[in-house]
């Protein structure tokens, strides 16, 4: 196993516009045959951006976009020979990066930036028990980690499972999935906590109220703007198992969730639950009055191979207008800005990615080589910048090596 508290493995990944979703309405998909990976025009080669000093066994990494479209990231590996790597924070764009090691320890598990610096969620601690915030200001100065939660009891065995970050004017927001310890469970399902200084300061506390059988996982988060650009409170997703606990069958929902700047929740079901295909991973994201969230599916052809595809649904069509992108081998990271928008995927064979791009109104779709033999490639990020599109790769055959390419 290569990322140290793994959620469930999924098969399929899909988009679509808007925050509330529903079936696709007869004759609004369209589906589009994969990409051959000879398709690589205008993307350059790979440039190595972290390379791993040592052979681990795990590896963490996620990468958020900066003010200016730039990439920062963390990544921690760990195990082999990493008894005391730490963890290292990467920026940058284009084919220019640079790295230094942080002074955290622990596994990554969300990134965010904005103007004052890069910011880092962590679960570290001895017992990897606690969820830690840590921060590298814009001068490269790096602050005390601090804790915000700590897992006790049998929850230590459930890990985090997902967690999301968003930062602005020096202040922060966070969710993460964990659980509360319970005596009657080795492993108890997770649910979801927040802290934040964003519209005043919260400690952790439980947002959520699934039922000790319904597992919470993978949640994403987006700030609302308000017409001055300020804060006006935050947007969530995140994916409710509402029967796997008890059936043995992975029977998700994927739910929406609205707060006030103070922090208080609404929520509702966005994607009803079904047990083939289920929906998981969702992931939000905004540009300008925009919304888009992106989720994999879990489901199986006839033949037990993964029935793999990529939904995408263009803004200005409503959210029954998809288009339908086969092969996908893991959840997306993507990006939006005016008038443009970049996915990026594993390919089913995991050996390249896949990169869908929208701009004026027309959807292309690139597979990407990450390298020569590359196995095991995950995107980490994707940020727009000008017409360039950046992506982020972690490559599990060179150790997690991280890797940037840039195209159009």
């Amino acid at each position: 196993m290569f990322i140290r508290h793994s959620l469930l493995a999924t098969l399929t990944t899909a988009f679509l516009a808007g925050v509330s979703a529903a079936a696709p309405a007869p004759g609004a998909v369209r589906s589009l045959p994969p990409a051959p990976i000879a398709a690589r025009s205008g993307w350059s080669t790979p440039v190595t951006v972290l390379e791993p000093p040592c052979a681990p066994d795990f590896s963490t990494a996620t990468a958020a976009v900066g003010p200016r479209g730039e990439l920062h990231g963390f990544a921690a590996f760990s195990g082999g020979t990493c008894a005391d790597a730490g963890m290292w924070y990467f920026h940058g764009s284009g084919r220019r990066w640079s790295r230094e090691p942080s002074p955290y320890r622990g596994d990554v598990l969300a990134t965010a930036a904005d103007r004052t610096g890069a910011w880092v969620l962590f679960l570290g601690g001895n017992g990897y028990d606690q969820v830690r915030l840590g921060r590298r200001s814009a001068a490269g100065a790096w602050s005390a980690p601090r804790t915000l939660s700590r897992l006790e009891g049998s929850a230590v065995a459930s890990g985090v499972q997902g967690a999301s970050l968003v930062a602005s004017g020096g202040r922060w927001w966070a969710v993460w999935a964990q659980a509360l310890p319970d005596p009657q469970s080795s492993a108890p399902a997770t649910t979801l906590f927040q802290a934040k200084t964003i519209g005043g300061a919260l400690s952790a506390r439980r947002i959520t109220a699934a039922s000790p059988a319904q597992q919470e996982s993978r949640p994403s988060l987006a700030l609302r703007t308000g017409r001055s650009g300020a804060p006006a409170g935050a947007m969530l997703v995140w994916s409710r198992d509402i029967a796997g606990a008890v059936t043995g069958v992975q029977n998700d929902e994927l739910r929406y969730g609205a707060a006030t700047p103070d922090g208080r929740w609404s929520q509702r079901v966005s994607v009803p639950a079904a047990p083939e295909p289920a929906a998981v991973s969702p992931v939000i994201a905004t540009s300008g009055p925009r919304t888009w969230v992106a989720w994999r599916r879990l489901g199986m052809a006839v033949d037990e191979e993964p029935d793999s595809a990529v939904l995408v649904g263009a803004p200005a069509a409503g959210p029954r207008t998809v288009r339908v992108f086969p092969g996908a081998g893991s959840e997306p990271v993507f990006a939006a800005a005016p008038g443009r928008l970049a996915a990026a995927w594993s390919a089913p064979d995991r050996a390249a990615a896949v990169v869908a791009s929208r701009a004026a109104g027309r959807w292309t779709v690139r597979t990407i080589g990450a390298g020569p033999d590359a196995r095991g490639v995950r995107p980490i990020g994707v940020a727009l910048t000008g017409h360039a599109t950046t992506l982020l790769v972690q490559v599990r055959s060179a150790g997690g090596r991280i890797s940037a390419l840039t195209g159009r």
